[in-house]
């Protein structure tokens, strides 16, 4: 599988597209959200800058994903390993 790399328009923010569909965030150098298909979006309990909660506030926006869950950092590193298995999609 492919997934694509592209800042969005959000100083310091990346987001990471698969070929499954399935979407990362990294806010700065870190993962904190993600949409995988069939669970749905999902973002970090955890609490890093002002700047950081805005970056997953208007990502999640912009993309049209509805509050999912919200899941300790774990779970979200846990995803990101998953995923880097898969290559990059467009």
């Amino acid at each position: 599988m492919n997934k694509q790399v592209k800042p969005i328009n959000q100083t310091n923010a990346t987001e990471l597209r698969y070929e499954n569909g399935a979407v990362i965030l990294r806010s700065y150098a870190t993962t904190v959200a993600a949409y995988i298909p069939g669970l749905g979006w999902m973002a970090t309990t955890t609490k890093y800058s002002t700047t950081t909660s805005k970056h997953i506030s208007q990502w999640r926006k912009r993309n049209g994903y509805p509050l999912v869950a919200q899941v300790p950092q774990a779970e979200i590193d846990n995803w990101e390993q998953k995923l880097d298995g898969l290559k990059m999609g467009a």
